[in-house]
């Protein structure tokens, strides 16, 4: 039975999760090609890597861009930044190479299929390509619009998907020489998109989740919340997870198809991407630190790498009827007295 959690919101509370960084807060994107060097990326250049599978990090600042996104074939590790440019590095501690797209726009997502050939999708409809690891670029973005583009993801060299606002997305199968624009039945912003050999889950604002299995339909699911699920990764169409607003991680594995299978996040805080390597290993991260959670299990249970810490604080009421679909909130006693935090409608 799914009990309702909801009206009011009688208090906040301040969440922080410290650790020995000195950077400022957020995350915004990782990746890991091997499951032992792992890559996290953020504003202002802020790099995290790590070579011992998440347990240890070390932090780097190689340029002032905010990076946005990351992805790794192999040995080779992409970024993608604010302002047309693509930086290249080695999944093991190098500098990074800038290449510039031949535009000034943000890049919200990267791919590669393999170490040649990669996609990229930013803001105003452009789509990019690239047949030579990262070193030159093309526009190909034949058939989408001029909203914004936030995720894209391919199953090969040939077929993919890329999202965008106000519900848009478009399908090729021709490696992008082409893009058929799909029905979503939906309005808001799409953000992120996972292609598999045997469907395509999409993720955006609200806590949409769009499915589309082998040559059906897409269909919606029923997620009962309606936080921003930002992050999409798995190894399969039914073992897929996905994290968003408030720190919530599901997944529909065991045939849970309305993914209401949780996982606990142990720091409680927004997470925007999450990225698993194989059906055990996975890795998320937050925007609002620097902090960067793994699982060995799939998801049973989370971790956080050694020297991290959370700390609750009272911070002050809030008038009862707000709303604050993105946040996190508890029961805390505090001098005797119990205070309910509640927001929004949710689900558990």
């Amino acid at each position: 039975m799914n009990h309702k959690i909801s009206q009011f919101i009688f208090g906040i509370f301040l969440l922080a999760v410290f650790s020995s960084s000195a950077f400022a807060q957020g995350l915004n994107s990782i990746t890991t090609p091997d499951g032992v060097n792992v890559i996290a990326v953020g504003n202002q250049g802020k790099i995290f890597r790590s070579t011992n599978s998440g347990a240890t990090w070390a932090s780097y600042t190689n340029t002032s861009d905010n990076l946005n996104t990351v992805t790794s074939f192999l040995n080779d590790v992409w970024i993608g930044g604010s302002a047309g440019t693509i930086y290249k590095t080695a999944k093991s501690i190098s500098p990074l190479t800038s290449i510039s797209v031949g535009e000034n726009f943000k890049i919200n997502s990267v791919h590669f299929v393999n170490s040649t050939v990669g996609y990229l999708c930013g803001d105003s409809g452009k789509i990019y390509k690239s047949v030579n690891g990262g070193s030159n670029w093309t526009s190909t973005a034949s058939g989408v619009g001029t909203e914004d583009l936030n995720g894209i993801n391919f199953l090969d060299e040939q077929k993919g998907i890329v999202v965008g606002d106000n519900g848009m997305m478009y399908l090729t199968n021709d490696g992008g020489a082409t893009w058929t624009m799909q029905t979503s039945g939906v309005t808001r912003n799409l953000l992120k998109a996972k292609y598999y050999a045997e469907g395509i889950v999409v993720v955006g604002e609200y806590g949409i989740i769009l499915g589309k299995e082998g040559t059906g339909s897409w269909q919606s699911v029923i997620t009962r919340t309606d936080s921003d699920i930002r992050g999409v990764s798995g190894v399969s169409f039914n073992n897929t997870h996905v994290c968003g607003g408030g720190g919530f991680i599901r997944n529909n594995s065991n045939g849970r198809s309305n993914y209401f299978n949780f996982e606990i996040n142990p720091m409680l805080a927004n997470l925007v991407d999450i990225f698993y390597y194989d059906a055990n290993n996975g890795f998320a991260v937050s925007s609002l630190n620097n902090v960067i959670i793994r699982t060995t299990n799939g998801g049973t249970s989370w971790d956080m790498p050694a020297g991290a810490t959370v700390a609750f604080n009272w911070v002050a009421k809030t008038p009862s009827g707000k709303r604050n679909r993105e946040t996190t909130f508890a029961c805390i006693r505090q001098t005797g007295i119990l205070h309910m935090l509640f927001t929004a409608t949710k689900y558990m």
